[in-house]
């Protein structure tokens, strides 16, 4: 059985698993569009995605790390390099403020702060770059940080 492929309007992907025992006495195309017409009507998949393709489970990616970066190539589902740079970035920015966030602002004194600060800095500045210079989705999965 198929995998439905929705574009949504960012232009990234959302797939749809469906199940053979779903289908009714129907050809293969009546069953995706009443399948694709039930969930928009029930609200499950919102009327600004449009569908763009049936494909088989095998031809998706394997690697879900960048799911939220993919996109609709118009016959295959590709990692978004800028947008998956994006993601790390941000996820990045969670984790610094995270780990800032564990600070002892108050019982830690001044200087010492200061250079936790900054070394923290240093590290975002560095993996920001690794980020930056990725050229390939298998370098930017290489990049991995600990804070």
């Amino acid at each position: 059985m198929k995998s439905m492929v929705w574009v949504r309007p960012d232009g990234a992907v959302s797939v749809s698993y469906l199940s053979e025992t779903l289908r009714a006495r129907e050809t293969e195309t009546q069953f995706y569009n009443r399948i694709a017409k039930k969930m928009k009507d029930d609200g499950a998949i919102p009327l600004t995605w449009f569908r763009a393709a049936e494909i088989e489970p095998s031809l998706l990616p394997s690697d879900r790390k960048f799911r939220d970066a993919w996109k609709w190539t118009g016959n295959a589902i590709e990692v978004d390099l800028p947008k998956a740079k994006t993601l790390c970035l941000s996820r990045l920015i969670q984790d610094v403020n995270k780990k800032f966030s564990s600070f002892d602002l108050l019982r830690t004194p001044t200087a010492d702060l200061e250079a936790q600060k900054q070394a923290l800095l240093n590290q975002e500045l560095a993996f920001t770059a690794k980020i930056n210079e990725a050229k390939t989705v298998q370098e930017l999965k290489d990049v991995v940080w600990t804070l």
